[in-house]
């Protein structure tokens, strides 16, 4: 498809509806505000055959940092962002919910949890409407209406809080057409005034200009800002912009590959020169690792505040899991767990542990057509102990049943497993040396009785040094791991693995590469 084939059928949608309040002024706002950065990030982004678009985005702000992570696939998207701080915010949408016109937006936050809050917009052909709810002590409401068509827009906002009556109101127009677009808004209770205006120049370079003035009546302050585009090269696109208070800023955006972007970013005070310039700088990959024909990658975030935990993980195959455990909820030695998978939810399961001095009880249910409930119990001591688990299926009766023993010393451990329905028997021993270097050694035997096959295993680990470790195992079967796992920084970590088969050296060995963040 051809670039003009592409912005007729853009245009050609954009005849449809009326755009919403919150958008009047969009244009000038992304092309005077969007990616001026002063802060380092570092944004991963990957997408599947099936359509699973994930991305994930730590940025650092000083001394505090901010992970997000987002998942959408096909009308439904998940957003979880967590700072440092810490806070949790979730925000689940669903696009043609209850009509093709609709979207519903639901927000939790923790612990502030008052501050949650529900969405939903309907977009007609002459009109756009959005409320939201804000679910604390004292609900705020608060809905906005835009009529028109995508050339010229007529939107107003009320927000009302039952505590205080109205606290907000807003109003706005916006024109445009196929070569610029203008737009005011009246804010802030008749407090703040705004007007701007965009141009786009499409020969001989993608040009783009735009200007934005802005009076607040109550301090009788006012901000002019202008700024630019240009796209030097199909690569490489550089913006600015100035305001009236002497701020410069300067964004230099590069595509290195396909959907992947460095941008460099400045802020200069030129009425303050003697002043440190502030720098940014941000980094986007957008990729996708191959398991053969499917992508496989995984993404994930937990949340801890006091007896609560939240784990959510996105991957390409599993979709979305979400875990919640709550520690001591019912008894001090008790743990209950939620686990949400979508869009299989039939495979979601409720777990409820209970933790004693010399045993352990732990019960789970998975919630599907036909339900199955698991039970396995332990009784010992951290040196020795022994195990037993079975599984119950409705209709299917008993589907697995296990029992094992280990013990356990400062140096070593051992243990020995029989498993589904004692047609696996597994039996391994790790020992630990200290000095003078930490070393690992480890060997593990199976058994499957109903094939009479054998594994043997033995693996090793080596710390080399206080931000090194390598890992190395191999089996009867030629296969031969090896992973190197290294510490960049506090908190930040890379480790690359790869698997070779020593019976096979023809093949072409799988290398594998994983980052890991933490805040």
């Amino acid at each position: 498809m051809s670039n003009s084939d592409h912005k007729k059928k853009k245009r050609k949608s954009l005849n449809k509806v009326p755009r919403p309040f919150p958008d009047i002024g969009k244009e000038a706002k992304d092309l005077l505000n969007k990616g001026y950065i002063k802060d380092d990030v570092f944004s991963i982004s990957t997408c599947n055959s099936i359509g699973v678009v994930q991305s994930t985005t730590v940025v650092k702000h000083g001394r505090f940092s901010t992970s997000n992570i987002v998942a959408s696939y096909k009308n439904a998207t998940v957003d979880v962002n967590i700072d440092s701080k810490p806070h949790l915010s979730s925000t689940l949408g669903f696009r043609g919910k209850f009509s093709p016109s609709t979207r519903t937006i639901f927000t939790l936050k923790l612990p502030d949890y008052s501050s949650s809050e529900l969405k939903f917009q309907y977009l007609h052909e002459n009109a756009a409407l959005a409320s939201s709810f804000v679910l604390n002590r004292s609900p705020t409401v608060a809905i906005s209406v835009a009529i028109g068509d995508p050339r010229i827009t007529f939107g107003v906002l009320a927000e009302y809080k039952t505590s205080r009556s109205f606290t907000k109101y807003d109003a706005g127009i916006h024109v445009e057409n196929n070569k610029c677009n203008a737009s005011i808004i009246l804010s802030n209770k008749i407090d703040f005034l705004k007007a701007s205006y965009v141009h786009n120049f499409d020969q001989p370079t993608k040009i783009n200009v735009a200007a934005e003035i802005s009076r607040r009546f109550s301090t009788k302050e006012n901000t002019l800002t202008v700024g630019g585009s240009c796209e030097v090269d199909r690569r490489t696109a550089l913006k600015v912009k100035l305001d009236n208070h002497g701020k410069l800023n300067t964004l230099l955006l590069h595509r290195f590959r396909h959907k992947s972007y460095l941008s460099v970013s400045g802020e200069i005070d030129m009425k303050g020169l003697d002043k440190t310039p502030k720098i940014g700088l941000a980094v986007t990959f957008s990729s996708a690792v191959e398991n053969g024909r499917l992508s496989n990658s995984k993404m994930a975030a937990k949340y801890a505040y006091k007896n609560a935990t939240v784990d959510v993980n996105v991957a390409s195959k599993s979709n979305l899991s979400a875990t919640i455990g709550f520690h001591g909820q019912f008894l001090p030695s008790t743990k209950t767990i939620v686990t949400l998978k979508l869009p299989d939810y039939s495979s979601s399961k409720l777990e409820f542990q209970y933790l004693y001095e010399h045993n352990a009880l732990i019960t789970s249910l998975v919630l599907s057509q036909y339900p199955s409930v698991s039970l396995s119990a332990t009784i010992g001591n951290p040196t020795m102990a022994f195990c037993m688990k079975a599984v119950c299926k409705t209709g299917h009766g008993f589907t697995n049943y296990d029992a094992g023993i280990h013990s356990a010393n400062p140096n070593c451990n051992a243990s020995i497993i029989l498993a589904n329905k004692c047609g696996l028997l597994k039996a391994s021993y790790v020992h630990r040396f200290h000095q003078p270097v930490k070393i690992a050694v480890g060997a593990e035997i199976t058994r499957r009785f109903s094939t009479k096959e054998n594994t043997f295993t033995v693996t090793g680990s080596c710390k080399v040094d206080q931000m090194t470790t390598l890992t190395a195992r191999v089996n009867n079967h030629g296969k031969l791991d090896t992973l190197l796992l290294r510490k960049i920084k506090h908190k930040f970590s890379l480790s690359i693995s790869g698997e070779f088969d020593t019976k096979a050296l023809e093949k072409i060995p799988r290398i594998g590469l994983a980052l890991a963040l933490m805040l």
